[in-house]
């Protein structure tokens, strides 16, 4: 007897960081584990200049991130960390500032929920706190940067090894989770704001550069990806012409039909409408 299989679905793939959550989840993280006494403060103090610099518009924002990120992960710095510490630390972060999010970003996870489109989170943040953000918005497949650990006495440790960071390769990430759970990304949409999101922008049907970073930009230009402009109470979309140019467009230019209008209701309701 032969079996069918399973009908592919759409999915709508998030980058977390600056795309659902407005800012670095990752640094407010770090400030907690500092908080609990779990890493030291030297782990804030080694990107303190960064910081300044960046908020001083001196320096683009990824080069603080990456100095922080260094400061978290090098010299071993997770080993022998317990790894229920991390989750609780993790937990509250949730509770205390998982709410900063971006309306368009938000209402368009909420509207995929209402037309039945699977959401997926591909992040560099730590899988423990993707996990608890996940979770409180009801997600159920998701990838963070793994650190790897180990059991002793019934309790588990982080071992200060390698990580396995799924956002520096998201195409592979999503392709294979595509695999896993019967995606179809030529159905797909993918929304992120970061040069390592344009990755994730070539495997599906439907791109979106939200507030694209710097580095981004010339790559939605180049490729005439969806850009979507978040400020203020309004959301704006263009898609670039032949010539680079943004054009304003509509949700139904850059969406599945039906996700587009189910969308625009939502915008309207939280009172954030779309220009065109």
């Amino acid at each position: 007897m032969s079996h069918k299989k399973n009908a592919t679905e759409a999915g709508g793939f998030y980058d977390l960081d600056g795309t659902w959550f407005r800012g670095q989840m990752f640094v407010y993280f770090i400030e907690e584990c500092v908080r609990a006494h779990i890493m030291p403060s030297i782990v804030l103090k080694l990107a303190a200049k960064e910081l300044d610099l960046a908020k001083q518009r001196k320096i683009p924002y990824e080069e603080y991130i990456r100095k922080q990120v260094s400061a978290y992960c090098d010299l071993e710095r997770m080993k022998d960390i317990r790894v229920q510490d991390v989750r609780e630390c993790a937990k509250y972060t949730i509770e205390r500032m998982g709410n900063r999010v971006h309306v368009f970003t938000r209402e368009l996870a909420s509207a995929s929920q209402d037309v039945g489109i699977r959401r997926v989170i591909v992040s560099g943040s730590p899988h423990q706190v993707v996990e608890e953000f996940a979770k409180a918005n009801n997600i159920q497949m998701y990838l963070g940067t793994e650190h790897p650990y180990i059991k002793r006495n019934g309790i588990e440790y982080f071992t200060g090894g390698e990580a396995i960071t799924h956002f520096m390769r998201k195409d592979i990430a999503l392709k294979n989770l595509s695999k896993q759970h019967n995606l179809d990304l030529n159905r797909s949409y993918a929304i992120g704001d970061s040069f390592v999101d344009a990755a994730m922008f070539r495997v599906v049907k439907y791109p979106i550069c939200f507030n694209p970073e710097r580095k981004l930009l010339p790559l939605a230009r180049e490729n005439r990806w969806p850009v979507v402009i978040e400020e203020k109470n309004v959301n704006i979309i263009f898609r670039p012409d032949e010539n680079g140019k943004l054009v304003e467009v509509s949700l139904s230019d850059i969406l599945p039909e039906t996700l587009a209008g189910r969308l625009k209701v939502r915008l309207q309701e939280a009172g954030w409408p779309t220009e065109a």
